[in-house]
């Protein structure tokens, strides 16, 4: 008899106290890894219970199935009161029109009409450090740049950056409190139609103006469903980019030999990009809910029974990507090794070319800006929390380098 066989009976799950709330994205890693080596299907007895997906093909799956396993209510737990609900909390074919809407915000054609003026953002947050000769990446860099990206995606003028920082930035926090959140969405909204109203009747064409003109069943879009189009993709586009890049800069900056390469390369740093995704998501999973009784891997799922899609379990399978724990830029991510950083099916991130762009431009002009950038502590593995919305923050990232000062050319 082997472990697989006695371990559901004889053994707790490894899952058990599982949750976002509660666990250290080091625990969580390790009960993941614990428990996908005894079964593919995990369980936690928090939040009510519910079963975890480990594996890359089930979790792919179950994302694409909305007939199976819904998004109703929500891709939290504890679910998100009704005045606080998303497009992301909602199936075909109810948030097909707001797929439509996002898509005037950013789609595959975003990043290269956007990617000079992130260039030139980029280089004016590192113009703001670069003659101290240290910088804590995460605070002073990555935060930046994806608040900057929207402002420019959106078309805020710039007048409004500071307003838009501090709402902004007090909308991130409240993520994880459901109905605080709800009253910083209405202040935040509050802003955005002051801006749209300032810009109405310009002749604008920026995604602000044509928010304006936005309809659903042929009615204009009312209060909470202007707050839906303005304010909701600001915290995902926001808290999962300045993720992504701190991973990646840590990533990168941790092997001296990864950091030449793409130093002596830029073209590769795309791979890089890839790889820092699969290897630690944003998101580390989301919530779904079974509309009928399934059975997975022997393992019985019941009708209204939760389901979590755990995409850093997946971007882990050995089944799919050998050396899982390897960060390695020369892996395969095209057709069944393209990682599920950004999920799949019809909730799939459409923010992703955007973000993808964005982690890469600001690792290439970091590289070539400050060449001989270093993390002060390389052996100091990276520090994460869970912010309350799925999704991982790393603490902070010092690095040190030569100030514009003492370099030449």
């Amino acid at each position: 008899m082997t472990i697989n066989e006695i371990a559901p009976t004889s053994m707790p799950d490894p899952l058990a106290e599982f949750n976002t709330w509660t666990s250290s994205p080091e625990a969580a890693d390790e009960m993941i890894a614990e428990s996908a080596a005894r079964c593919p299907v995990g369980h936690s007895d928090q939040v009510d219970g519910f079963h975890v997906l480990l594996k890359y093909d089930d979790v792919k799956k179950a994302s694409k199935d909305y007939h199976t396993y819904s998004i109703a209510p929500g891709c939290f737990r504890p679910a998100a009161p009704p005045g606080a609900l998303t497009p992301l909390d909602v199936d075909p074919p109810a948030h097909v029109p707001w797929r439509k809407i996002y898509s005037e915000l950013t789609n595959a054609m975003t990043p290269a009409r956007l990617e000079e003026s992130i260039i030139g953002e980029v280089n004016d947050v590192i113009d703001g450090f670069e003659r101290s000769g240290e910088v804590d990446l995460v605070s002073e860099f990555a935060t930046e740049i994806p608040l900057r990206a929207i402002c420019i995606a959106m078309g805020v003028d710039k007048k409004y950056s500071g307003e838009f920082r501090t709402r902004s930035e007090a909308l991130f926090k409240g993520v994880g409190d459901p109905v605080e959140l709800v009253r910083l969405q209405s202040n935040f909204l509050d802003l955005m139609l002051e801006i749209m109203e300032e810009r109405r009747g310009l002749g604008g064409d920026e995604y602000i103006d044509k928010v304006a003109d936005f309809t659903i069943e042929g009615q204009p879009l009312n209060r909470q469903q202007l707050s839906i189009a303005l304010v909701t993709p600001i915290p995902p586009g926001f808290e999962t980019t300045i993720s992504g890049l701190s991973s990646l800069l840590f990533q990168v900056l941790s092997r001296p030999d990864v950091r030449q390469r793409l130093t002596d390369d830029p073209e590769l740093i795309p791979l890089a990009v890839e790889e820092s995704l699969r290897l630690r998501p944003p998101v580390f999973g989301f919530y779904r809910r079974a509309t009928k009784d399934v059975e997975l891997h022997g393992v019985p799922i019941q009708k209204d029974e939760d389901v979590y899609l755990c995409y850093t379990a997946a971007n882990r399978d050995p089944e799919v990507f050998p050396n899982p724990l390897d960060f390695d830029i020369d892996r395969d991510h095209s057709g069944r090794q393209r990682h599920l950083a950004f999920g799949h099916g019809p909730h799939l991130c459409p923010g992703a070319p955007l973000a993808r762009m964005e982690m890469r431009v600001a690792l290439e002009v970091l590289l070539r800006r400050l060449p001989d950038i270093e993390l002060v502590d390389p052996t100091r593995p990276a520090k994460y929390h869970f912010t309350g919305s799925e999704s991982l923050q790393m603490v902070d990232l010092p690095a040190r380098f030569s100030p514009s000062s003492t370099r030449t050319g």
